[in-house]
């Protein structure tokens, strides 16, 4: 038995995605209908969602039921999926391969990411995976990259260029901890360590014509995060503070002894003023750790390779208990 519906007692067509040549109509409800109809349909090719998932390829190698429903000559399919979360995924599946950069950054990736993972399209579970990795690398080396390119990019006055290598971090995180992506955490939850709270995504903060600052989507950030985060940011003082008195130990053959003990103390200022302006202590560090460091020709040789090597070895120190600083803080 077959169950027509005509078109008032369904729903509205999506504007886009509702293609006559399809064989298939999908219909979901909205999230939040508002004054509009509660209902979208969607008209696809079949080919299209069983060529990337075996879940849609199975349900449509089952046997035809006694009772078919249908719309507009097609078969329909009442999903459970939310309209706006199935725009996504249907928008995304259109272009692939799919570069995240080619849509609006907006709630509709967790979505579309939670879909995918429902329907095992892996071909956008492992592009957003791989794309979330390449915006947050787990590797030190790779993080001062990405950094460089980004300050080469803005300096060259191109500030949007350079916001996008570093994307809004708390959707990052919702992200990878939906795809169980662990490494993009380090990132993500470091830049959340050191950005300001009035540094809030869409919105302009006073510093924004001195220099690029990015932003975050605060009132997305779980309490249990938030609390993560303080902590981090007194852990990562305590470290800057506490750990260059290990400094006041001269290299093993100092030959200016007095003399290279007052530039570490001028090194360790200056340190703590970049800590400041910055609020970032691994680029602060990274800072003082280049050959173009004024203070390398202000130490004998011996003290020179004792400075670059500590600083590097701080840095890479405090970069690999990230995670063990900001995610494993038990949260009682």
């Amino acid at each position: 038995m077959e169950i027509r519906h005509d078109s008032a007692s369904i729903g509205k067509h999506h504007e886009t995605l509702y293609f006559p040549a399809g064989d298939l109509v999908l219909a979901a409800s909205l999230k939040n209908p508002g004054h509009a109809d509660g209902s979208v349909l969607f008209r696809v090719h079949k080919f299209m969602l069983a060529h990337h998932s075996p879940i849609f390829n199975d349900m449509f190698a089952l046997p035809p039921v006694d009772t078919i429903e249908t719309y507009d000559g097609a078969n329909l399919v009442h999903m459970p999926d939310s309209a706006e979360d199935l725009e996504g995924l249907l928008r995304v599946l259109r272009c692939l391969p799919y570069n995240r950069r080619d849509f609006d950054e907006s709630y509709f990736l967790c979505g579309v990411l939670e879909l995918a993972i429902k329907y095992e399209i892996d071909s956008i579970r492992d592009r957003i995976v791989g794309q979330l990795k390449a915006e947050w690398p787990a590797d030190l080396e790779a993080w001062d990259q990405l950094e460089d390119r980004r300050q080469a990019i803005w300096k060259a006055g191109d500030s949007d260029a350079a916001a996008e290598l570093l994307p809004e971090p708390v959707l990052s995180i919702q992200l990878a901890r939906q795809c169980d992506a662990r490494d993009v955490l380090l990132g993500a939850f470091y830049q959340l360590s050191w950005l300001s709270a009035w540094d809030i995504w869409d919105c302009a903060s006073p510093d924004d014509d001195a220099t690029f600052n990015p932003k975050a989507r605060w009132n997305l950030l779980d309490s249990r995060d938030l609390l993560r985060i303080i902590r981090a940011r007194e852990v990562l003082s305590f470290r800057t503070k506490a750990d260059p008195v290990k400094m006041h130990f001269l290299g093993k053959r100092c030959s200016e002894s007095e003399s290279c003990n007052r530039t570490f103390r001028l090194i360790w200022e200056d340190m703590s003023s970049e800590i400041c302006r910055t609020r970032d202590p691994l680029e602060a560090l990274r800072i003082l750790q280049r050959p173009s460091s004024p203070y390398t020709s202000m130490l004998c040789l011996s003290c020179c390779i004792h400075e670059k090597t500590f600083l590097r070895n701080m840095r890479k120190k405090m970069w690999d208990n990230l995670l063990s600083t900001i995610i494993s803080i038990p949260i009682s």
